[in-house]
């Protein structure tokens, strides 16, 4: 059973790690284009912000969906960054308990 189980939970955990890698720069590209440090016409740019978005936005749709608002606060991705990392955490935790 941990003969399949062990590399599937690893590549879960790889995809759980990119994801927030994803999530970072998302953030930064975002920050960056509000301040006016990234100059729209980019195609470069514009390419992958527009893959990050549709990779994150409808995750961060659903929390919005739950979350009451705070004003200009956003505090949705803060809470998907916690939920990757908890899931990150958990994945850890079966591996090294249950398939050491």
């Amino acid at each position: 059973m941990s003969i399949i189980l062990t590399p599937l939970l690893e590549v879960v955990l790889l995809l759980v790690k990119a994801y927030q890698w994803a999530l970072v720069v998302y953030v930064v590209l975002n920050l960056l284009s509000l301040f006016n440090v990234l100059g729209k016409g980019n195609q470069f740019i514009d390419t992958v912000y527009d893959f990050l978005a549709r990779l994150i936005e409808p995750l961060l749709g659903k929390i919005r969906g739950i979350l009451p608002t705070f004003g200009i606060f956003d505090l949705s991705l803060l809470v998907l960054f916690l939920v990757t990392h908890c899931v990150e955490r958990l994945i850890q935790y079966v591996l090294s308990t249950y398939f050491v």
